[in-house]
């Protein structure tokens, strides 16, 4: 209430205009900058005809029921105990908490990627599928996990061997592609163009001006011309198209613990993509956090190592943080490109 950078997200506020527009029988996209599925302006009509405040309910529930499926999945193969502490290491930490409260959606996501993966590995590859097509459409990023996942469902560690067809991938991504196609097509069927445009086609060339974690975040000033961003922005997908292809490769293609590899396929296909992105922002870290207590019991990281990295990762966000205020809320020119210009 009272602070200058608000606690409730910007996107909150735009999941509630869109139901608005949902609950009075009208598109969510007339709401500028609601670029999503309409599933969540949907979901979150109880915001407009209950409580305002039931979709931070709902997305810190989702949150725990994260927890929960890292706990089932890590039971897979470690004892009770360990299990344990690799759902602790999601449920206490306070980032997850933070941006569900603030009112992001991304636990609706992390509950759907960790449902999928519990799918695959008890064999369910039917409802896997679903659950893995309709998370694609709801945020298009865990698409990166198809080679992963095709590799993980093959018979062979050959290479020309690993890319044929077989009864379980038919049978999960066929489910997928039946998963993803129809709400997609639903969504179209409703509300037209306009979702195409602004659900899909925006991602191709999005750019974000304010201050975000992205490698290419200053790059983008450097360009002055629309045709010069745009071009870059397509460009931007290359070295996450490679980087995702070679981890599962690498991981999923010769490996002797399937359960280990998969998992470390996933959550290092993840972190790379994210830190290879046009556009970072808190949340996103969300997307690889989940699929790390899944990976924790297998890297080999004293306790001081451990402190060490969190306190690098904690203070890179600090110093990169501190300038994106200075320009954005107190109008700094900290950034210099309007200096370098003159």
């Amino acid at each position: 209430k009272y602070l200058t950078l608000k606690y409730t997200d910007i996107d909150y506020t735009i999941f509630s205009d869109g139901a608005r527009h949902v609950w009075a029988g009208r598109s969510p996209y007339l709401r500028d900058t609601y670029r999503y599925t309409p599933l969540i302006a949907a979901l979150l009509v109880p915001n407009i005809t209950l409580w305002p405040q039931f979709g931070k309910v709902l997305f810190s529930v989702l949150d725990v029921v994260t927890g929960a499926l890292v706990y089932h999945i890590c039971g897979h193969h470690l004892d009770q105990r360990r299990a344990k502490w690799c759902a602790i290491i999601w449920l206490y930490n306070p980032l997850p908490a933070i941006i569900s409260t603030r009112g992001s959606a991304e636990s609706v996501v992390t509950t759907l990627v960790l449902l999928t993966i519990l799918c695959v590995l008890n064999r369910q590859l039917v409802f896997g599928g679903l659950l893995y097509g309709f998370v694609i459409h709801f945020k298009v990023y865990p698409i990166v996990y198809i080679p992963a996942l095709y590799l993980y469902l093959t018979k062979s560690q050959k290479l020309w061997k690993a890319f044929k067809p077989n009864v379980k991938k038919l049978k999960f991504f066929t489910s997928a592609a039946i998963g993803f196609v129809v709400p997609t097509y639903g969504s179209y069927y409703l509300y037209g163009r306009l979702y195409l445009e602004e659900g899909w086609l925006y991602h191709l060339h999005r750019k974000d001006p304010q201050h975000n974690f992205s490698p290419y975040f200053y790059v983008y000033h450097l360009f002055k011309a629309e045709e010069q961003q745009k071009l870059f922005a397509y460009l931007a997908f290359v070295p996450q198209l490679l980087s995702v292809l070679s981890i599962a490769m690498y991981y999923c293609l010769s490996s002797k613990h399937k359960f280990q590899d998969l998992m470390f396929g996933v959550f290092a296909q993840t972190t790379a993509f994210v830190t290879l992105n046009k556009v970072i922002t808190s949340q996103y870290f969300l997307w690889y956090l989940c699929l790390l207590p899944l990976v924790w019991p297998y890297i080999r990281l004293s306790p001081k190592q451990w402190i060490l990295v969190l306190v690098v990762w904690l203070l890179s966000q600090a110093q990169w943080l501190l300038p994106a205020y200075l320009y954005e809320f107190q109008h700094w020119d900290c950034l210099f490109w309007h200096r370098k210009s003159q």
